[in-house]
């Protein structure tokens, strides 16, 4: 017979029939298409299972009954014992497993229409549903693997999230913690609630469920639709994660590992089959190779922030974009001015009229480009001073940043050994003379000093000399 009639004549639906034959009770015959053929015996064996559920005797127990691992007489003594401990009306199902024991010398002379008949008198004489076999469904109680499979989903959320915030909006993930770090947490949470319905809906999994072998669908063993996958997943987020807020997310964790140590389902997993398809150690191994390469993926992309907009040749707008770039991740600032696209200096707020009466070399020196079809080979720039007390401001910062933005045609995802070549060479060394060849780049810088000593930061006049003069050549070449 096919499962419909096994539904009719048994009063048992269909999904708690396939979970009883994937739990091993029984195996149908098999046609050759593969569809299940149901025998008279299937369906007397699928009454008895039905009978001894009706008394609320486990899975287990029946299943040592069915392997011959254990007596009828032993079964359902022990299940008398069981429901001398209930509270509800259980009275009859007492005198129900009295009369079995009485009546019924084993399991394969047991008689389950006969007292199903009896049962199904006394449930309608007195109302009770205590009798009625509710809809069994396959479930995961196993809160180690089911919370490793949720943290790695939520860890590959984040993974994501710094992604967007990095390439999108170049902010540096290495430094948000705090207040900022929380934030980032409710981001993750709604991306959850986004991603995984349609992940649940298509796949009837997620990344992290897929490494342990687990499987949600309906009770009809069918995909989620994306109605009933997002209630689950908001179910998730709000009694499951109390939605990331402190102190309700820990009750709300305790709470969900201790349902399902002691069983329980959890509330969005009502009427939901959860399944796993092995429970190998391997899988432990497969999860730990996951985190590694995930914790790789995180580090490429909090160190990609350091990575200019911009490779390979650039235009001058292409080398302003990396010289602020650079000028941020290395927190130097030129006071009120910024590089415009222009390659030139431009002010951030308003005309200040402070900046405009300084001389030419306390401000940052003007860039001199030069370029071969649209695209820059190198720049330069020059410093002249005679006869002043001021004192000559370094140009370290600027040398460093217009170095490093010009590498950018060769730069990779992590600080190379030529990126701090260059940095030691011009941060040791702004007031000396030097040539550095470092990165595809050739580096120049020439000083002709008289009067003037060297303080590191600043030259200032040496009293004693009767010529005062400085003057600063620097300039990049590309070389590659």
């Amino acid at each position: 017979m096919k499962i419909k009639e096994m539904e009719s004549r048994s009063g048992i639906d269909r999904a708690t029939i396939r979970y009883y034959e994937k739990e091993g009770l029984f195996e149908p015959l098999r046609t050759d298409n593969g569809y299940r053929e149901y025998s008279e015996k299937d369906l007397e064996l699928l009454m008895k299972i039905k009978l001894l559920r009706s008394l609320h005797v486990t899975l287990d127990d029946i299943k040592s009954l069915i392997k011959g691992k254990t007596s009828l007489r032993d079964t359902v003594s022990s299940q008398t014992k069981f429901l001398d401990s209930e509270e509800e009306n259980i009275t009859y199902a007492k005198e129900m497993c009295r009369t079995i024991y009485k009546n019924e010398m084993n399991f394969e002379q047991l008689d389950a229409e006969k007292y199903l008949s009896e049962i199904n008198r006394s449930a309608e004489e007195s109302g009770s549903k205590y009798f009625q076999v509710k809809e069994e469904l396959p479930m995961v109680y196993d809160p180690w693997r089911r919370f490793l499979a949720r943290g790695f989903d939520l860890a590959l959320y984040l993974t994501l999230w710094h992604a967007v915030l990095v390439k999108i909006f170049h902010v540096n993930v290495g430094e948000r913690i705090g207040l900022i770090g929380y934030l980032d947490l409710i981001v993750i949470i709604i991306m959850m609630i986004l991603i995984e319905p349609v992940l649940l809906h298509f796949f009837r999994t997620t990344p992290g469920k897929a490494i342990f072998g687990l499987r949600i669908e309906n009770a009809d063993e069918n995909r989620l639709t994306y109605i009933e996958a997002f209630n689950r997943t908001w179910g998730v987020a709000l009694k499951g994660l109390g939605l990331a807020i402190p102190l309700v997310s820990f009750i709300t964790y305790w709470t969900s590992y201790d349902r399902m140590k002691n069983g329980e389902i959890q509330p969005w997993d009502e009427g939901i089959s959860y399944r796993i398809k092995d429970r190998k150690i391997y899988r432990f191994v497969v999860f730990g190779l996951a985190n590694v390469l995930l914790i790789l993926v995180f580090s490429f992309v909090e160190f990609s922030y350091y990575v200019p907009p911009h490779k390979g040749d650039l235009t001058v707008e292409e080398f302003s974009e990396n010289f602020n770039h650079y000028a941020k991740i290395y927190d130097m600032d030129f006071g009120n001015l910024y590089l415009d696209k222009n390659g030139s200096w431009q002010e951030i707020v308003k005309y200040d009229h402070r900046t405009s009466l300084l001389p030419d070399y306390l401000l940052p020196p003007v860039v001199r480009f030069r370029q071969k079809d649209g695209l820059v080979t190198g720049i330069s720039f020059v410093v002249e001073v005679e006869e002043t007390d001021l004192w000559i401001e370094s140009n370290r910062n600027f040398m460093m940043l217009s170095s490093l933005a010009l590498k950018g045609k060769n730069q990779s995802i992590l600080q190379t050994d030529s990126d701090q070549a260059i940095i030691d060479e011009i941060w040791r060394k702004p007031f000396e003379s030097f040539a550095i060849e470092a990165g595809g780049l050739l580096i120049t810088n020439r000083i002709e000093n008289s009067g003037y000593y060297d303080g590191h930061d600043y030259m200032r006049m040496d009293r004693g000399y009767d010529d005062y003069y400085f003057r600063q050549e620097f300039s990049v070449t590309i070389t590659e």
